[in-house]
């Protein structure tokens, strides 16, 4: 499958196939398959943020406490 940046080659290219009578069905799966893989990227990015932002409160924590194991430097 090639990607296309512009749009209406796009809009041209399903234009074309639902004239000659292709099925989109599969096309279809294809998107919404794509949509959960970039869903759950997003997902996975933003608990990886939060784990890191934990982190670093939990080390600025110790850190007032004077057990900072990785100082800021």
């Amino acid at each position: 499958m090639v990607k296309v940046r512009n749009p209406f080659v796009v809009l041209d290219q399903i234009e074309k196939e639902s004239e000659s009578g292709e099925k989109r069905g599969e096309e279809s799966v294809k998107d919404s398959s794509q949509k959960d893989v970039q869903s759950s990227a997003k997902t996975a990015h933003d608990s990886i943020i939060q784990q890191a932002k934990l982190n670093v409160q939990q080390r600025k924590s110790s850190r007032a406490r004077g057990k900072d194991p990785l100082p800021f430097r």
